[in-house]
């Protein structure tokens, strides 16, 4: 058997806001309303809006519909980054793209009066790779052993706290001999349509766990 386990507690120096008016997120011709955190720019505690505005770096801006944040957090080695963009063919190529965007860009501060919106987040999801179970092995010195399960477990929660992500893969081997088993305008960032959740180390290529938003389904609703 072959087992991994990541865990990562990313939280927020200072708590965000809890939003009192939810986010009507919107999928397809669906706008349901969910819970989120952030800066309430309806609120008057200026103090407390200049520490959190301290915790967010905007990477890139172009309009409503396409920007990119990244989120600081306790840790000196990981950062949260956040991306209303159009999604691409996968998680890495959408990735890349908003890692490319930044690149030409010059991060920002959150300015005075400009509003962040953050859907919350609470899931545990546990998913079975059919596609691979029963599948043989071709690496030399595996020909006569298959998969006999695969499966991964994510436990994910965003809030005004901070993230936590717990992830677990489990693959199970078997030999073949046995039987089988079973712009110059407020800028406005508000995640109220599909986009990406990346958690990563600053120094890494790739994240260690990413996201696609595109419903609803796993968003906390209000």
């Amino acid at each position: 058997m072959a087992y991994a386990f990541l865990y990562k507690h990313l939280e927020f120096p200072i708590k965000f806001e809890r939003l009192e008016h939810p986010v009507e997120f919107c999928a397809g011709n669906t706008e349901t309303p969910v819970k989120a955190f952030g800066v309430d720019v309806a609120s008057s505690n200026e103090e407390l809006h200049q520490k959190l505005r301290g915790q967010v770096s905007v990477l890139y801006y172009r309009n409503e519909d396409q920007f990119a944040l990244s989120l600081t957090s306790k840790s000196a080695d990981d950062e949260i980054i956040l991306a209303k963009i159009a999604p691409g063919t996968d998680l890495l190529q959408t990735y890349r793209s908003v890692m490319m965007n930044a690149k030409k860009a010059h991060p920002t501060a959150l300015e005075d009066g400009e509003p962040l919106q953050v859907p919350k987040l609470d899931f545990d999801l546990t998913h079975h790779f059919r596609e691979l179970e029963k599948q043989e092995i071709l690496n030399e010195g595996w020909k006569s052993w298959y998969f006999e399960t695969a499966e991964q477990q994510i436990k994910f929660k965003l809030d005004e706290t901070g993230a936590i992500v717990k992830s677990r893969v489990k693959i199970g081997l078997a030999m073949k001999e046995e039987a089988p088993a079973p712009v110059q305008v407020p800028r406005r960032f508000i995640f109220d349509k599909p986009f990406l959740i990346c958690l990563k180390q600053k120094n890494g290529h790739v994240p260690y766990f990413s996201m696609w938003v595109n419903n609803a389904e796993l968003l906390v609703k209000q």
